[in-house]
């Protein structure tokens, strides 16, 4: 009896299949596709041929392997999708290679060219914001996203995004995105400031001389006032107190406000003062065309209005009322309402 047990389980043996070890180590494909983790091959086949009707859990089973290889394949697969879902996928898929040697760059790269150049906001969003979880190497992609030719509301995410992984050796450069933009002299002026060497220089000069290359990139676009409050709220603790009572008149409404409240953090004297003259002010119709001396947008005078009711207390209680019910100081309801609260 015991041999013909030992003879059923030689002949079982026998007819089972071989798993026969790779010579490196590896289980072999039939094995790896049993254990449900398909070979690297196969995986980018699949994704290949099923494309958009792909699962996106392949994506991020190919980018979970966090190889060279894999990144070079998931970059490959990207050009097989035409949706905006897929695309998206692999965008947020790409953050995995963060600091992964010889990977991380190329990822991150291809994030940041979908961020500044994907025509869909959606991809877009999602590039941005996988750079931003990308605590080893996102923030040099983040802040050349920020000085890039793309769309204002890219680049002011990327500058918020920039400010979670900012440090110290950062300051230089939120002190170079503060500057208020330098007014620029109306045409007719400058036409007329020309000296009669530099005309007589353009006569001279022939076409080809200095000339800007024909498709040359355009120039990049100024910090949009965002950006530059986004700086200036990091670096405020830092500013000197005269360099905070200049930016209550910085020529972007949001840097005014963080000035003001800056100052009423700090307890500078001169905050109550400030605030009541900015509450003061008029907000016209068009805030366009305010002139700052005696103008003021409704966001900036309720950051007034709340400091002088935390400062002076009581009173200001009669003022207010004051203000408030008298037409002739052309208080918004907005304004009306935080004074009243």
């Amino acid at each position: 009896m015991l041999a013909a047990l030992a003879l059923g389980v030689l002949a079982g043996s026998a007819g089972a299949p071989a798993r026969v070890q790779a010579q490196d180590g590896s289980p072999p494909a039939s094995a790896q596709a049993q254990d449900g983790v398909l070979p690297l091959e196969k995986l980018v086949e699949r994704l290949r041929s099923e494309a958009d009707a792909a699962d996106p859990a392949l994506v991020r089973d190919l980018a979970g392997r966090r190889t060279k290889a894999a990144m070079e394949a998931l970059l490959d697969v990207y050009r097989s999708m035409s949706t905006t879902f897929m695309q998206r996928e692999i965008a947020r898929a790409l953050v995995l290679f963060d600091g992964v040697p010889d990977a991380a760059e190329p990822a991150l790269q291809k994030l940041e060219e979908l961020a500044t150049g994907a025509r869909e906001p959606e991809l877009r969003r999602a590039a941005v914001d996988g750079l931003g979880e990308c605590r080893e190497h996102g923030k040099a992609h983040l802040a050349r996203i920020v000085e890039s030719n793309a769309d204002s509301e890219v680049r002011e995410r990327a500058m918020e995004l920039h400010i979670t992984l900012h440090g110290p050796v950062d300051a230089a450069w939120y002190r170079e995105l503060c500057k208020p933009p330098a007014a620029e002299k109306p045409e007719k002026e400058r036409k007329g400031k020309e000296s009669k060497a530099e005309k007589r220089g353009k006569a001279e000069r022939k076409p080809t001389d200095d000339s800007p290359p024909t498709g040359s990139p355009p120039a990049a676009p100024r910090p949009t006032g965002r950006i530059r409050a986004l700086a200036f709220g990091v670096l405020a603790p830092e500013l000197s107190p005269d360099e905070v009572v200049e930016a209550t008149a910085d020529p972007y409404f949001e840097i005014r406000s963080l000035a003001l409240l800056e100052l009423e953090r700090r307890g500078d004297k001169r905050a109550l003062e400030l605030a009541e003259a900015t509450l003061a002010k008029i907000t016209p119709l068009d805030s366009d065309s305010m002139i700052l001396k005696v103008d003021e947008r409704v966001e900036v005078r309720i950051a007034a209005a709340h400091i002088c009711g935390r400062l002076a207390g009581a009173k200001m209680a009669a003022d207010f009322l004051k203000r408030g019910t008298s037409p002739a100081n052309h208080f918004p309801h907005a304004i009306t309402t935080a004074v009243a609260s």
